[in-house]
């Protein structure tokens, strides 16, 4: 038996991130995958702030997610993400637009994923916060457990309880919650 070959309830996505980041092998980025797993409940939407390739985004949709809107700065970062997600077949369910998170006025969204910095992390803590609905989650991580209590505190003086730190090699993810 190959220990990496698929099983079938594992969910496969087709990436190539040319020069853009996330493929997805990066502790942050497995600590955001593994709390989307956890928190994507059928017919949620993701906004995926800093996406690079497209990873989280994608995940989401074929995770359960009614849609996804992905943003990312980088030129290069919204033509691959876009690329990835018509591969992936969720083209449809993935918007991507250039600029950081205020370029997405919208509110309402289930869940606010950003695998960023701590110090972009701390400037959007309160935009995320706007942007979800009561109930919803922030899952913030590229996060160093060294540098943890800058973006810890941002995200608590937003207005979320925390209720899970996750932690794998030397990086963190946290995870805020807009109360009910």
């Amino acid at each position: 038996d190959d220990p990496d070959a698929a099983r079938p309830e594992d969910v496969v996505i087709e990436l190539d991130p040319q020069m853009a980041f996330g493929t997805g092998t990066h502790p942050t980025t497995q600590l955001c995958l593994v709390a989307l797993e956890d928190l994507v409940t059928p017919g949620a939407r993701i906004l995926d702030v800093g996406c690079g390739s497209g990873i989280l985004s994608l995940s989401a949709v074929l995770l359960g997610a009614a849609s996804a809107v992905a943003v990312d700065v980088d030129p290069v970062a919204v033509e691959t993400a876009g690329v990835n997600a018509a591969k992936s077949g969720v083209g449809e369910s993935v918007e991507v637009r250039r600029g950081d998170i205020t370029v997405v006025p919208e509110e309402g969204f289930d869940l606010v994923v950003a695998n960023i910095n701590a110090p972009i992390v701390c400037q959007i803590a309160s935009e995320a916060w706007r942007r979800l609905r009561p109930g919803g989650y922030f899952i913030a991580s590229g996060i160093i457990e060294t540098l943890m209590e800058s973006p810890l505190t941002a995200i608590k003086d937003a207005g979320f309880h925390v209720p899970d730190i996750r932690r794998q090699e030397d990086w963190v993810a946290i995870l805020g919650r807009r109360p009910d």
